[in-house]
């Protein structure tokens, strides 16, 4: 469906119906910290850092 039928097909009252970003595919996307990701990003340099946490199992330079 159409992004303009969001509120119709919403079953409960109240929703936010906001879009969320959502990139082409896990090696195009260069969205940072995203916790879908599959794969890193084939244009970004990858970060490898012990000390750090992230929600993301591949963190990279933005």
């Amino acid at each position: 469906c159409e992004a303009e039928f969001i509120t119709d097909m919403i079953y409960a009252s109240g929703g936010a119906v906001d879009r969320a970003d959502v990139g082409q595919n896990c090696r195009l996307c260069e969205r940072p910290h995203c916790a879908q990701r599959a794969e890193p990003p084939i244009a970004r340099p990858m970060m490898f850092d012990g000390a750090e946490n992230s929600i993301s199992a591949f963190n990279f330079k933005v």
